[in-house]
């Protein structure tokens, strides 16, 4: 039971997050006061420097904490304009993601691969992030745990 409440809280924070992604390019739905706040996680992106035209990213994903964590394929990809972060659209069709969530126990390693064609957008040397929600079973709120959001930047170089 236990389980399935961790399951479904971590859902819901995909669908609120999903709710947040337009067609366009948007205002950043993160919520920073969330981002990067829970030591023993790390997510980062193979490389930090990746050329223009580059059609995908590995994502990794470390549990270096003593509580299992767990996440969904579903993530957010933006862009740096101005100083300000800038949500990235999806292409017609490619917003949706697989309904499955990931144990990642502690002590192990994940890795996804991030498919830069899924999205509606130019692109431009530039800084950039993929930002994932994580359910960390670290009994931050009664005997369940709690999300967090991670982030992993690189940058986009010219050809």
């Amino acid at each position: 039971m236990k389980r399935a409440v961790q399951i479904l809280a971590l859902l819901f924070s995909v669908l609120f997050l999903s709710a947040c992604a337009g067609k366009r390019l948007g205002d950043s739905s993160v919520d920073v006061r969330r981002l990067n706040t829970f030591d023993g996680i790390s997510v980062y992106t193979e490389q930090s420097e990746y050329p223009v035209g580059t059609k995908e990213i590995q994502l990794n994903i470390e549990n270096n904490s003593e509580y299992e964590a767990s996440y969904v394929p579903y993530f957010i990809l933006e862009v740096e304009m101005e100083d300000t972060w800038k949500e990235l659209p999806f292409q017609s069709g490619e917003e949706f993601f697989e309904e499955i969530a990931y144990l990642l126990p502690p002590g192990k390693k994940a890795q996804e691969v991030i498919d830069l064609d899924r999205f509606d957008f130019k692109w431009k040397p530039g800084k950039y992030r993929i930002v994932k929600t994580i359910y960390v079973n670290n009994g931050s709120t009664g005997n369940a745990g709690d999300y967090y959001l991670f982030s992993a930047e690189f940058t986009l170089t010219s050809d």
